[in-house]
């Protein structure tokens, strides 16, 4: 039992990381959490991964793991019920991006599929008990689903005010002392080029 025991750590510690399981992967953050070094190098190129691929740490490391959460406590053990939100998640993170999305946007579009699951989740609790409810059960359960649907509507909101901004893309190089603003979004794209010692200027 130990020797196989030690054979799993061993293949979790040394697998090329894009090789692990989502399994494998919430394992390590498991480990990490609870103070253990040796998944440390492990953590580390889970990171790397999560930046070079999403572009954003928070996004795909935390934004999806709460998703992920969320699908298994609104399906318990049914897997065809998590393959089913699985494919509408996907489906609904396929709608909202698009070409060149920010940081900002992608971290709303995860809180708007977010919520709408949390929706989804509280109306389906209600219905399946809302011939057993007390009222004031009942004026609860229907608190939680206004509630959840008030944040949902929030998230949509959010997304479209940052897409309205049209945020631009900020690069810093250091050693020549210059600040390059690319402007993104919906109107024609523009590069201003700060170097050191001019200042943009200001509407009055």
């Amino acid at each position: 039992m130990a020797e196989v025991k030690a054979a799993e750590d061993r293949r979790l510690l040394t697998t090329p990381i894009e090789r692990l399981t989502q399994a494998d992967r919430l394992e390590l953050r498991r480990r990490a959490e609870e103070g253990d070094l040796a998944v440390l190098p492990q953590i580390r190129r889970l990171m790397d991964l999560y930046e070079q691929t999403s572009g954003d740490l928070i996004l795909t490391g935390i934004g999806e793991e709460s998703i992920t959460s969320l699908i298994r406590q609104m399906s318990g053990a049914d897997l065809d019920r998590q393959e089913l939100y699985r494919r509408k998640v996907k489906a609904l993170r396929a709608n909202l991006t698009r070409p060149k999305s920010t940081a900002p946007e992608d971290l709303l579009i995860d809180r708007v599929i977010a919520t709408w699951l949390q929706v989804q989740y509280f109306e389906t609790i209600y219905f399946q008990s809302v011939g057993d409810l007390t009222i004031k059960q009942d004026a609860h359960q229907q608190y939680r689903v206004d509630r959840a649907n008030h944040r949902h509507l929030a998230a949509i909101r959010a997304l479209d005010q940052v897409r309205r901004l049209n945020l631009p893309t900020v690069q810093v190089n250091v050693g020549e002392k210059q600040l390059n603003v690319l402007q993104t979004g919906g109107g024609p794209g523009q590069q201003e080029n700060l170097s050191a010692g001019s200042a943009p200027c200001l509407p009055g």
